[in-house]
């Protein structure tokens, strides 16, 4: 170190200060590359729908769907997870009476980007659709306000549509 640094044979206080903030950035810096790079990681599907398979076809049967793209942010996996969590313990009788289905779909994956067209997808998505060769479908895109916001309405919002669309399958 330069003599303006040293005084007496000690560091003085700037130069280890200087020091002291640059290992904070440096640190700083890895950190936020590290969790970046941690978030934009695709995760993998609850269910594995791979672009080999197709889907399964449920004509009698109401689908809860989760769509999303390759690229999945913290959101995005926490409405999937809700969503889950709550159909299948919500509508455990009707899952298991066959009434009901959830599937989580890559909408990327080239044997599946027809639901693109087929529901108006831009990004990850809850649809809802109900049984038959002309079905209704309904998606619900108030998941993203509501899966920070309220909880509760979150919850409320998706049995609704669910138990909606099970009432008009009959």
């Amino acid at each position: 170190m330069s003599d303006r640094f040293v005084r007496r044979g000690r560091v003085t206080g700037k130069a280890m200060a200087g020091v002291a903030l640059v290992g904070i950035a440096a640190g700083a810096l890895a950190f936020g590359l590290a969790r970046e790079a941690r978030q934009s990681a695709p995760a993998p599907p609850l269910v594995d729908h791979s672009a080999a398979e197709s889907l399964e076809v449920h004509p009698d049967a109401v689908v809860v769907y989760y769509f999303h793209g390759n690229a999945r942010c913290p959101t995005c996996l926490s409405i999937e997870a809700s969503t889950k969590r709550i159909v299948e313990s919500r509508f455990a009788d009707e899952i298991g009476f066959g009434m009901l289905r959830f599937e989580v779909v890559n909408f990327d994956q080239p044997a599946h980007r027809h639901f693109r067209d087929d529901f108006g997808l831009a990004f990850g998505s809850v649809v809802v659709q109900g049984p038959g060769p002309e079905a209704r479908w309904e998606n619900l895109g108030e998941v993203w306000k509501l899966i920070h916001d309220d909880p509760v309405k979150f919850e409320a919002y998706i049995v609704g549509h669910v138990q909606s669309m099970l009432e008009a399958a009959g």
